[in-house]
């Protein structure tokens, strides 16, 4: 292990907590410790794992008869059980300890090592999990929002008309391919009421399938007014819609049966929401005539 301290390496630690500095030495690594964080937490791991070692480490047997020859103290019978009572002088005792504190500290380590695996392994697990849930929720709200908005905004308007009913949708190109391309589909065009209007469009009409698309470009918005669209039967009925503007076009697919009585279409700027009659200026009118 290396030391982040760039006076100091570890085995300082070791020597100061055991004792083996010299006077001065120990004296200025003590009031090094005092106001470095790596020596400090080297000293309190080196200090934790001594006492551990102190109260379990025991010498070898192999030891313990060198070491009695050498001394010429005599091995007591208690000491094959992994007890000695040497109190002479012991060499190499400093290392055989030094030694037994890092293995211990070694073992420690990888204990900690293997614990911290299997704990990210069950954090990992945990996260992955909710990720995959929140993953989920995020999927199946969007995919309702996007469901909803399509069928609130493809689902047409039905009205009630006398003797009969009828739907509208907007903004939608509904049929328009099938309608214009059908020969018995009438193509009629729009009539501005001012010529220096930009309304232009045209309105396809089949009287077979009973579906009228409409069409029209240069309707730019007004404040606090609406288009509103007035369908002018034979017998001078009417039924009216807003119509939606988008980018100054307003695309319109009716379907009803009551569509061949309908010889009129015209559009006028009526007040926000609309009017029960036309009562505003006219913007456009289309003759169905036929």
């Amino acid at each position: 292990m290396k030391s982040k301290c760039q006076l100091w390496a570890e085995e300082h630690a070791f020597d100061y907590v055991y004792g083996k500095m010299e006077a001065n030495v120990r004296e200025e690594y003590k009031a090094h410790v005092a106001t470095c964080d790596a020596c400090r937490a080297f000293v309190a791991e080196w200090e934790q794992l001594l006492v551990a070692v102190d109260s379990t480490a025991r010498p070898s047997e192999r030891l313990r008869r060198k070491l009695a020859v050498e001394t010429g103290i005599k091995e007591p019978d208690h000491a094959r059980d992994g007890v000695m009572a040497i109190k002479a002088p012991i060499k190499n005792s400093d290392r055989s300890r030094k030694s037994a504190v890092t293995e211990r500290k070694a073992s420690m380590s990888s204990n900690k090592l293997r614990s911290l695996g299997k704990t990210s392994v069950l954090s990992f697990s945990r996260t992955w999990i909710i990720s995959m849930l929140g993953s989920a929720v995020i999927i199946f709200l969007t995919l309702a929002t996007y469901l909803f908005t399509t069928m609130s905004s493809e689902a047409p308007h039905v009205g009630q008309v006398e003797n009969g009913a009828y739907s509208i949708t907007q903004q939608h190109d509904v049929r328009k391919a099938e309608l214009v391309n059908d020969p018995e589909t009438n193509r009629f065009h729009i009539t501005p009421v001012a010529a220096t209007n930009d309304v232009d469009g045209a309105v396809y009409v089949n009287d077979v399938t009973n579906e009228l698309f409409m069409h029209v470009q240069g309707l730019p918005p007004v404040v606090e007014k609406d288009y509103q669209l007035w369908l002018v039967h034979e017998n001078d009925d009417m039924n009216s819609e807003l119509l939606e503007i988008e980018d100054k076009e307003a695309i319109l697919y009716y379907k009803g049966d009551e569509l061949g009585d309908i010889v009129l279409l015209r559009v006028s700027l009526e007040r926000k929401g609309g009017s029960d009659e036309p009562k505003g200026p006219n913007t456009f009118f289309v003759d169905l005539k036929r």
